[in-house]
């Protein structure tokens, strides 16, 4: 094969960094297109004779190096001075982009604006009674060993009291809301937290559950709808766990399964406490995000037997951030535009 028909690599880009080079300074199409038609298709790199007569037997290795230098090349030498004349906006790859982080190491009794929380509900289900109650505020407390202040407790309070044909029979439910605002552009979210499951859950035990926990988009997806269980007494009482069965899936999991830690924040030894860490993702693209985390507990006898918290709570999105035309940026620092 002569030599002229050989594609060598190095050679190829520093032709194609000289072409691009040249490119840049061009301000107008036709010359442009001059450029493209020069020193692509009438290249003696490449081989002209056979390039120009169309020779079938051009090489195929030169073929393919030809057209892949050649795109490179018509692509740069167009973008390159769009972009110095502020005709195009370039947008950056997505970055994930911390967007709300909130680890609770406050003060125990510490507030945020950001979390609100749902009147508590409750159905007693021997006599068919409804009704709601205020929550509270929604603070931080510090476990019982004082290793962790967290946002917490929730659950509701006791409904009812010893003695009462509902006591013990009464389904409590609480929604604990994170909201945000004024978010960046972007196209998906990531939320991750840790999950306290506190005390005597009681799974899917069809005596004193199920105890269920959901985390949802407001006026979006579920993330998880499932149970969570402290309860080992599983063959007397049927306590098992959904999780890590989720999306309403029932399951019969041992309790605690898939918990990171349990027993370390020093609630009582029989029924402890398990902490989970839980990460979830989705497509969003509004500037507002409310995320609700749910309880459903059965007994009603308040966070004293059941409860729960969330702790180390961060929110991440995939902002997409925009260069700005030359002109754009002339505009705000204030350049006349000639």
């Amino acid at each position: 094969m002569p030599l002229n028909n050989r594609v060598k690599l190095p050679s190829a880009f520093k032709w194609a960094t000289d072409l691009c080079q040249l490119g840049a300074s061009c301000t107008r199409r036709s010359q442009l297109i001059w450029i493209v038609r020069r020193r692509v298709f009438h290249s003696g790199f490449f081989g002209t004779s056979r390039w120009e007569r169309g020779e079938p037997n051009m090489p195929a290795k030169t073929r393919k190096a030809t057209a892949t230098v050649c795109l490179a090349c018509c692509t740069l030498i167009l973008v390159i001075p769009a972009c110095r004349r502020g005709q195009v906006t370039i947008p950056a790859s997505p970055r994930l982009v911390v967007v709300y982080a909130n680890d609770f190491d406050g003060p125990a009794g510490s507030t945020f604006p950001e979390w609100t929380t749902s009147p508590v509900t409750f159905v007693k289900t021997v006599t068919g009674e409804t009704g709601s109650l205020p929550a509270g505020a929604v603070t931080t407390v510090e476990s019982p060993n004082r290793r962790q202040r967290f946002l917490g407790e929730f659950g509701g309070p006791p409904i009812g009291r010893p003695g009462d044909p509902d006591w013990n029979r009464t389904r409590v439910d609480q929604s604990v809301r994170l909201s945000l605002k004024g978010l960046r552009p972007h196209t998906r979210v990531k939320v991750s937290f840790d999950l306290y499951v506190l005390k005597s859950w009681d799974g899917n035990s069809p005596r004193y559950g199920p105890d269920r926990f959901t985390v949802r988009v407001a006026g979006g997806s579920v993330l998880l709808a499932t149970t969570f269980s402290n309860n080992p007494k599983v063959r007397e009482d049927g306590s098992y766990q959904s999780y890590p069965g989720a999306n309403g899936v029932a399951a019969d999991h041992a309790p605690q399964t898939g918990a990171a830690s349990t027993g370390t924040l020093g609630y009582s030894d029989f029924f402890s406490d398990g902490v989970y860490q839980l990460s979830f993702a989705f497509p969003h693209t509004e500037s507002a995000l409310t995320l609700e985390f749910s309880s459903s507990l059965f007994e009603g006898k308040g966070t004293a037997d059941e409860s729960w918290g969330l702790d180390n709570v961060v929110v991440s999105a995939d902002v997409t951030t925009v260069s700005q035309p030359a002109s754009e940026r002339r505009k705000r620092s204030g350049h006349r535009i000639s």
